[in-house]
């Protein structure tokens, strides 16, 4: 009891003394490093910091280390030709962005857990780092990100990117025997095929080591598009674990190259039917491959788990039996290779033993990917205040971080809400077509979307009722009845619901069944929709569509932003994705060069607007960079020039019967389009046109109705009085110019139909 209160005494002690150093340069920082006591946080000052070239040679304790740190949420960059070297002990180096950063020519490593010789780390730890795009400027040069030394040390949630190069991501030096380093809950991700050897992600140990007991864990790491070389993780030492990692569409293999006795457990791989896509290869003796489960891959040297034959008389870089390995427990669904390979390499390189005493037991290959499978969520992988989710259109990647987190007391009871939507949806298991709709359409094909116009109603004056006659702002529920409109919103809907439940939860349910609504409207032949509008918003007697019907597909905003976020589901096979870019490819051609389309773009009011949103969202979508600029420019010159006076009013939408709605909606447009922007340096909420009028003015018009639009809006409105378009008009607004009013506006709006989709589109 007196060791352990004596130990709890020097901590609090310890805590009570520790000083936070702030260094602006390399001169105060080495001052403050050689000042530096246990409990002491040096801390690098926010901004760039080039060519560092610094040794952290530095005692702290377990109680208390020494912690070098970068500014919060990666506001510390270190570039050019730096690399740091850790030696001591207890020391932490945390919270840095490594971008693109080329060590210098006698460097062996970006970070090495020594200073020099044998001055290594112990007890030390790199955490919450970004390594991104790493790479010499010279192809042929050799180095690796990090090096391993010493013993006890850890390397977890760090994020490693773009690796383009010759050099082992983590190596770890076995100059210690029994090192126990652990590496856990990083990150990696596409690492670019090399040309032969030397290009794994991790390395323990070298040909050298393979009779060494290494004891390393490497433990929780995501492996997403690592296709340096045929080993992913290559362990050359004896008695590693290597559990509960997720080696996701990776061309490659965890390999136990030498040394005996590792394990292997509770592993998942997922190929998706990716080339070169494998599992497990094990060579020499006593290895335990167990609960692991491989899913759709298509098999790397000769099958999914291979088990190597050996060469006699083997030098300790060649190949040793296989000899009493045990694989047992793995499950193995939709493989395109032998399961498991009980003769790997036999008759090549001299490899004629065969392996001896080997148990294969209790393996299972499922007929249907299992539903109990936990998966690595990417959110806890890679540094806390770092997210690799994908590029986003209207939604703000900052929010979506936090729904993925799924820590925020605000977005808890909205996404509990979400979820339990999308439970129902995965009990209903409803699919939508606009095959189903049994009115044929003018093409003649079932596939053609067809729709009719909101405001034409049947004429009472003919006995056929054609044509049919206009009464603005006047819904006719006919509408709904023949046309395909309501299954494309309930598509979109169901979607973006299963998109934001799984993003929040990681249950791999909600993606599977978002796929599957998505390849029947989409992808299957049969039931596909034509990826045109030439039949939206008929008129029965006047036209068989028109460029007006354009504004149906305008959930396709939402829809493309649940497409990004669905796109880190891990069965969502590429061949799939690919198909639905394909179809967004060919429908932007058509919105963009038809003559509906092109009659869409030169409407001057809300469906001008509406256009360019859509057309803005799909093109971003696409990766058409330049198309994106362009439409951005148009909304300047033909949106905002034209639409809005100096006063902020908007005419033509305020001349309508439901002139609030079309107020609102077509500002919220433009505050999307806003949105979007900004990924492109532009900030439209700047721009002013050459008669004063500007998106800021056009919300100042507006908000002062906002709380209560029925009381002082002068304008006509004959349907409900609607709140969802400028809640998220301001929210949007409010988020790009950090305006305090705009900000306690939203406290009076009433809520929004969809508060979560307002909240997460704030920036």
């Amino acid at each position: 009891m007196r060791t352990a209160l004596s130990i709890f005494s020097l901590f609090i002690i310890s805590s009570l003394s520790a000083k936070t150093y702030l260094a602006r340069d390399l001169q105060e920082l080495n001052d403050h490093l050689r000042s530096a006591q246990p409990g002491d946080t040096v801390q690098l000052a926010a901004g760039e910091w080039a060519n560092i070239d610094l040794d952290l040679t530095l005692k702290g304790t377990a109680a208390a280390p020494i912690t070098v740190t970068g500014f919060p949420n990666g506001g510390t960059r270190i570039t050019g030709r730096s690399r740091i070297g850790i030696a001591g002990a207890h020391v932490v180096l945390s919270h840095l962005v490594f971008s693109r950063v080329e060590p210098p020519e006698d460097a062996e490593a970006i970070v090495s857990f020594r200073t020099s010789g044998t001055n290594y780390a112990h007890h030390s730890r790199l955490s919450h780092c970004v390594f991104d795009a790493c790479n010499p400027a010279d192809p042929e040069r050799r180095y690796h990100w990090i090096r391993l030394y010493g013993t006890h040390n850890r390397i977890d949630h760090n994020l490693f990117r773009a690796q383009a190069h010759e050099g082992v991501t983590i190596q770890v030096r076995l100059l210690t025997p029994n090192a126990q380093h652990r590496i856990d809950n990083n990150h990696f991700m596409d690492r670019a095929k090399g040309d032969g050897n030397g290009f794994e992600c991790i390395q323990i140990g070298q040909s050298q080591d393979s009779r060494s007991v290494g004891t390393c864990l490497v433990e929780n790491n995501l492996f997403e598009r690592c296709d340096g070389e045929t080993e992913i993780i290559s362990s050359k030492t004896g008695e590693n674990v290597i559990r509960g990692n997720l080696f996701y569409e990776s061309a490659g293999t965890l390999t136990l190259r030498h040394g005996t006795n590792n394990l292997v457990e509770d592993n998942v791989f997922i190929g998706n039917g990716k080339p070169d896509t494998g599992g497990v290869r094990v060579i020499d003796s006593g290895h335990v491959v167990r609960n692991n489960t491989f899913h759709e891959l298509s098999g790397f040297t000769g099958g999914i788990v291979v088990l190597y034959s050996g060469i006699p008389d083997s030098p300790l870089n060649g190949y040793f039996a296989a000899d009493r390995a045990i694989i047992e427990g793995n499950r193995f669904y939709d493989c395109q290779a032998p399961l498991v390979q009980e003769r790997g390499g036999f008759g090549e390189r001299g490899r004629s033993i065969l392996p001896q005493d080997y148990r294969i037991e209790n393996n299972h290959t499922l007929e249907s990917p299992p539903d109990d499978l936990k998966f690595l969520r990417r959110t806890e992988v890679g540094p806390a205040w770092q997210s690799t989710l994908p590029h986003l259109m209207a939604l703000s990647p900052r929010q979506i971080a936090r729904l993925a987190r799924a820590t925020d007391d605000e977005l808890r009871p909205l996404v509990e809400e979400t979820i339990a939507q999308a439970e129902q949806l995965l009990a209903a298991g409803k699919t939508y077509s606009v095959t189903s709709n049994e009115r044929l359409p003018p093409s003649g094909d079932m596939r053609s979307y067809y729709s009719t116009g909101p405001y034409w109603w049947r004429n009472p004056d003919t006995p056929d009722g054609l044509p049919y006659v206009r009464r603005d702002g006047q819904f006719n529920p006919e509408r709904d009845l023949v046309s395909d409109r309501p299954q494309l919103h309930a598509l979109v809907q169901d979607t973006w619901t299963l998109a934001i439940a799984y993003t929040a939860t990681g249950k791999q349910a909600y993606a599977r069944h978002a796929e599957e609504m998505l390849r029947v409207w989409f992808i299957d032949d049969e039931t596909r929709m034509l990826p045109n509008l030439n039949h939206a918003q008929a008129i029965p007697g006047v036209t068989d569509g028109r460029g007006t019907g354009i504004i149906d597909t305008l959930v396709f905003v939402e829809l493309v932003d649940a497409l990004k976020l669905l796109e880190l589901s891990y069965t969502w096979k590429p061949a799939e994705r690919s198909a639905i870019k394909s179809w967004f490819s060919e429908y932007l051609d058509w919105l963009s060069s038809h003559p509906h389309g092109l009659d869409e773009r030169a409407a001057k009011n809300n469906h001008g607007t509406a256009y360019d949103l859509q057309q803005l969202a799909i093109a971003d979508y696409l990766g058409e960079i330049k198309l994106a600029f362009e439409i951005i420019e148009r909304v300047k010159t033909q949106r905002i020039d034209t639409q809005i006076t100096a006063t902020g009013e908007q005419p033509l939408e305020f001349a309508r019967t439901r002139s609030w709605s079309y107020c609102t909606e077509n500002l919220e447009h433009f505050a999307r389009i806003a949105a979007i922007a900004l990924d492109y340096r532009v900030n439209l909420f700047e721009y002013q046109n050459p008669a004063g009028g500007s998106l800021r003015k056009a919300l100042e018009f507006l908000l002062p109705h906002a709380c209560d639009p029925a009381a002082t809006w002068p304008g006509k409105q004959v349907t409900e009085w609607q709140s969802e378009y400028i809640y998220a008009a301001t929210a949007i607004a409010a988020s790009i110019t950090q305006n305090e009013s705009y900000f306690e506006a939203l406290d009076c709006i009433p809520p929004a139909h969809d508060q979560l989709l307002s909240l997460l589109m704030r920036h």
